[in-house]
């Protein structure tokens, strides 16, 4: 074999190799992006089955841990106040959040632009989502999945004023002891997303608690993303006479640098059951 063949052949091997290594980081990125989102980054439906339950949490936050264990006035972490590096997340300054310049860096490289086309999805394909909506973030539906099937679902449209006003009135209704789940689906436009939280903060008189949950980073797509928690099985909602009662609950949208993309209020009403 001359020692043009023999480079050719060395050259080949070296792109193959490259090859199954960028296969092997995408599909080991897209697992951990739905493990750390607990469904996120994709249209997870909603467990239909009836396994496991967790009990006394609103969707797995621990938004009712702190009233057993007495009231917590202030002292809970804002978006923006180092958040990203208590959950490990850290994004790099020089990182952007532009699909186009995503995709142009390191063109030549096949390898590394298949592994970012699978990455980015449909926006690698030029959908960056409603391009008429200023908006980066719009939550386009807001579900609770009850498992008892006698119980409907209770969901809302908030991609529109009407919709946020229609929850903020209606608010939601629970039975205590009821296992339910929360379905959130939303659609990002223009660019990139990182580290996307969501932050629930619930009060009733002087009690009030917070809790945040880091769901990923997304593209953008016209399709909306689908993020339901828990991914399997139910929370418990809790019983007794001191859980009873009206709530009122602020839900926040907020990613890595501490933007605040979305935003809504309700009431939560747990009654006897």
């Amino acid at each position: 074999m001359s020692a043009l063949e023999e480079t050719d052949a060395a050259s080949e091997a070296e792109r193959v190799a490259n090859q199954q290594k960028a296969d092997e980081l995408s599909e080991q990125a897209r697992k951990e992006m739905i493990a750390d989102s607990g469904g996120g980054g994709g249209a997870a439906a909603a467990s239909t089955g009836k396994p496991g339950r967790r009990a006394s949490a609103l969707a797995g936050m621990g938004i009712f841990d702190d009233l057993k264990a007495g009231p917590t006035m202030g002292g809970a972490e804002e978006p923006g106040d180092g958040a990203e590096e208590s959950e490990g997340y850290q994004v790099s300054a020089k990182s952007s959040n532009n699909v186009a310049d995503i995709l142009a860096a390191d063109a030549d490289d096949e390898s590394l632009a298949k592994y970012k086309a699978s990455l980015l999805g449909a926006a690698a394909g030029g959908d960056l989502g409603d391009s008429s909506d200023s908006r980066k973030l719009v939550v386009t539906e807001f579900r609770v999945i009850f498992e008892d099937d006698k119980s409907p679902d209770q969901f809302f449209d908030l991609s529109n004023d009407a919709g946020l006003e229609e929850l903020k009135t209606k608010g939601l209704t629970m039975k205590e002891g009821c296992n339910f789940k929360f379905q959130l689906s939303f659609r990002v436009n223009h660019e990139l997303i990182e580290g996307l939280k969501f932050i629930n903060k619930t009060k009733r008189a002087v009690i009030g608690t917070s809790d945040e949950l880091m769901i990923g980073s997304y593209a953008p797509a016209t399709q909306p993303h689908v993020f339901t928690f828990p991914r399997y099985g139910w929370n418990e909602c809790p019983k007794g006479m001191m859980y009873r009662g009206k709530y009122t609950s602020t839900d926040t949208f907020a990613d890595s640098a501490g933007v605040q993309h979305a935003e809504y209020s309700y009431n939560l009403v747990i009654g006897k059951k």
